[in-house]
């Protein structure tokens, strides 16, 4: 333990002048410090005082201000290293903080803090926010610049008062907005003791009081809500209480209002305002509407397909969708009534969180991109409706929810179950162990009709099933539905079925997606910077060539608009939300360097044109490029190489011959 404990701002005045190295007169040090100069002068005894048994002093002279002059380098070098980095580690231990070292990490650092200052109602000093971070003044200064554009996106102003303190101002709701957007970012969904957002802000007694309430007030009305909404409503409670009193208020539209009072949301938030104030002794009413903004706009928990009911317009729409996906796709879900239904009670939800401009927080988004590519085109597309329609605009967190409505449509649809045989000669023990493995691996595809022993193997049996497994030759029969594999069955055992079961119709079909690829449309080695120019270069050379027209190219850049097609693993997979042409056709372009697109680097453009007539090959074409070209390793190989012999060599030859189609 050293002898001297340093009070926080006595160190702080020893970091500016270790960092600054020159004079501070007592006026410049009050600015950095966000106090008076009389403090500063109080400071500078204590901290003299601290000095001077540590090999250093400070002089103070008229006009020129405070310096510090080392006397002894030894002690005042053990002084720095030992006392000062002890008096860090404690306060960080104290608090519990990883202190940011990264600009990145260190700007979300700073922008987390603001907006823990904004829900507190606070200001803080410049000086203090460096301090915390272990940085200069000048250093933190240049994260302003950034900082102030992310915070301006959201319409967030970063401002400082003249004691050089800082705080934001901006709409309520704004800032309401952002501040839950910071809580929402944490890892734990439920438990708001663990998340750091949190803790010093809202007592556990207070939270769980809120969670309380709110879970008794559903209840009442027999409301379910998914653990996010549940989250959601609760976190917008607290950050009501913690700025109530603020003197900015979340205005609405009379309009608004009136739509407001007419939901059943609007009795359920005037249920929970009354325990607040019974129970929490906190006056909330003028946030009543605030707070049934963002109950309605909600995600329910579907039950049973019919918990809730969509409102009319979100059941218009719903039949509007469907319709023009039938006419578009060639493919009628409208009898599917699980989709029905749950398309009904999301759009309820979306629209109203569309026209708040109430963001919601999609964790799954780029595993629906990467493994339900149809589903999420499906849902592009609904949003281009919606968008149209309900002049609103949609955005890629709302647009991968409605694609999980289509995914689970379409696996209900589009996979029907192989039927198979098992034979195995090494008992029943053995086959039913089988059985087992592969309803757990295959359940979803697969019919394991019999399982018999090869003695009762007849003619007749292969005619009336898909495929059959068996663990012993079969002199008998000649058929290639007959697969081969052990008693126990091996993860390569499992590999080889993947490719019958699943994956069949691609092997069948493989010269159906060898149309796509023309090697005129083979670019490598481009210089290009930006994606726009890439898309403006590949679609304008399909144009050129005759493989799509311009409808088709329009529709390219609205595509990449509504959400972007980069799909990590430097890839980007660009295509039309309607496509007008006749011709199948991939354009790939390979750049000599990455470029950002949206959130990634991407260096391989696949830029697909699928006709309308060929919209159901979508899927399988998708996963057999992203096969390749991730799973595989394509990528590298691709851009090293960058031969088009190569690309239609591992796409339609190597892995064919391996056993079909591979997929995830």
């Amino acid at each position: 333990m050293q002898e001297h404990i340093l009070g926080s701002r006595v160190a702080k005045l020893i970091k500016v002048f270790v960092e600054s190295n020159r004079s501070m007169t007592s006026k410049e040090l009050a600015a950095y410090m966000g106090v008076s100069s009389h403090t500063v002068r109080n400071d500078m005894q204590e901290l003299e005082g601290v000095l001077r048994h540590h090999g250093a002093i400070v002089e103070g002279r008229p006009r020129v201000g405070y310096t510090l002059r080392i006397l002894n380098e030894k002690a005042w070098h053990e002084f720095c290293q030992q006392h000062v980095r002890e008096q860090k580690s404690s306060l960080h231990e104290s608090c519990g903080k990883i202190v940011p070292t990264g600009r990145k990490d260190r700007i979300d650092y700073i922008v987390a803090n603001l907006l823990i200052l904004a829900l507190r109602k606070e200001r803080l000093s410049q000086w203090d926010l460096a301090d915390d971070l272990y940085i200069s003044l000048s250093t933190l200064k240049s994260y302003w610049k950034e900082i102030q554009q992310i915070l301006s996106d959201v319409g967030i102003e970063l401002l400082a008062d003249r004691s050089n303190k800082i705080h934001l101002e901006g709409d309520e709701s704004r800032i309401r907005r952002c501040i839950a957007e910071k809580i929402f970012s944490q890892d734990n969904l439920l438990d708001f003791s663990n998340n750091k957002f949190y803790q010093g802000i809202f007592s556990q007694e207070e939270i769980q009081k809120v969670q309380d309430i709110v879970r008794k007030a559903i209840l009442n009305h027999d409301i379910t809500l998914s653990d996010m909404a549940f989250r959601g409503i609760v976190l917008h409670i607290l950050i009501v209480l913690k700025r109530l009193g603020n003197s900015a208020t979340v205005e609405y539209a009379s309009e608004e209002l009136e739509f407001l009072r007419t939901t059943e949301s609007y009795c359920v938030v005037r249920e929970i305002v009354e325990a607040i104030r019974r129970e929490l002794a906190f006056d909330i009413e003028v946030e009543e509407y605030y707070l049934t903004e963002h109950l309605v706009s909600s995600q329910r928990f579907l039950l049973n397909g019919n918990q809730a009911n969509g409102n009319a317009r979100a059941n218009e729409l719903v039949f509007h969708i469907l319709r023009e996906i039938k006419t578009e796709y060639h493919m009628d879900l409208s009898q599917d009534q699980e989709l029905v239904a749950g398309l009904e009670i999301h759009l309820s939800a979306a629209l109203h969180r569309l026209r708040f401009n109430i963001g919601i927080r999609n964790d799954i988004l780029q595993v629906i991109k990467k493994d339900f590519p149809l589903a999420f085109e499906l849902a592009v597309f609904s949003a281009r409706i919606i968008e149209t329609q309900e002049n609103l605009k949609t955005n890629e967190n709302e647009i991968g929810f409605l694609a999980v409505h289509f995914g689970v449509a379409l696996e209900r649809k589009a996979y029907p179950k192989k039927s198979c045989i098992l034979v195995c000669g090494a008992g029943a023990a053995t086959a039913l162990l089988m059985k087992e493995m592969l309803q757990r691996r295959f359940g979803g595809y697969l019919d394991i009709v019999r399982i018999c022993p090869l003695y009762e193997l007849r003619q007749t049996d292969l005619d009336c099933v898909d495929l059959i497994f068996s663990t012993v030759a079969i002199q008998a029969f000649q058929s290639e539905k007959i697969v081969y594999v052990n008693p126990v069955l091996t993860e390569m055992d499992m590999k080889k079925l993947e490719g019958r079961i699943e994956c069949d119709t691609w092997k069948e079909g493989v010269g159906a997606y060898k149309a796509f690829f023309h090697e005129d449309l083979f670019f490598p080695r481009l210089a290009y910077k930006t994606k726009e120019d890439v898309i403006h270069f590949l679609s304008e050379q399909m144009l050129i060539r005759e493989y799509i027209d311009e409808r088709t190219q329009s529709s390219i850049f609205a595509r990449e608009e509504m959400a972007s097609t980069e799909i990590g693993d430097l890839i980007a997979m660009p295509h039309a939300i309607e496509n007008t042409s006749s011709v199948p056709a991939v354009a790939v372009g390979i750049l000599e360097k990455p470029i950002r697109w949206a959130y990634e680097n991407v260096q391989l453009i696949f830029m697909i044109s699928i006709p309308q007539n060929k919209y159901r090959l979508w899927e399988d074409l998708f996963k057999r490029i992203y096969q390749y070209l991730v799973r595989d390793k394509g990528v590298r190989e691709l851009v090293a190489k960058q031969d088009y012999p190569i690309l239609l060599d591992r796409l339609f030859h190597r892995n064919v011959k391996a056993g079909g189609r591979v997929m995830e």
